[in-house]
């Protein structure tokens, strides 16, 4: 039986291979709507690009975020690595910050959605 922190885990990789499936249908058709992954936390939601690669880049940073968050053998790690990650906090007039590349712990994630950009 799958813990909590691993069923987020999966269902975010889930929710972005669906979206990323859309999108290729979508570009296809040229058709220029794009769905994007929002992660919903409890500071705010974030607008991000999954980070897939497990490791198996070149940029040093994501290979660093990578291997910080893998440090046991299991497939499912405890948190997930983004890109480009606009994060929005809840509020009125609260500004949006840009990271490029952060970890995100999956006991974070409260929901996920997704928007039309």
């Amino acid at each position: 039986m799958l813990d909590l922190a691993e069923f987020k885990h999966l269902s975010v990789h889930a929710l972005d291979n669906v979206l990323k499936t859309i999108n290729g249908g979508l570009t296809t058709q040229n058709v220029p709507a794009q769905f994007k992954l929002l992660i919903l936390t409890n500071f705010g939601h974030i607008e991000a690009d999954l980070d897939v690669s497990q490791g198996n880049t070149d940029d040093p940073w994501l290979l660093a975020l990578n291997k910080a968050v893998s440090f046991n053998e299991k497939e499912i790690r405890p948190a997930i690595v983004l890109k480009n990650a606009k994060i929005t906090p809840f509020g009125f007039n609260k500004p949006a910050h840009i990271i490029e590349q952060m970890a995100l712990f999956s006991d974070q994630i409260v929901g996920l959605s997704f928007k039309l950009i």
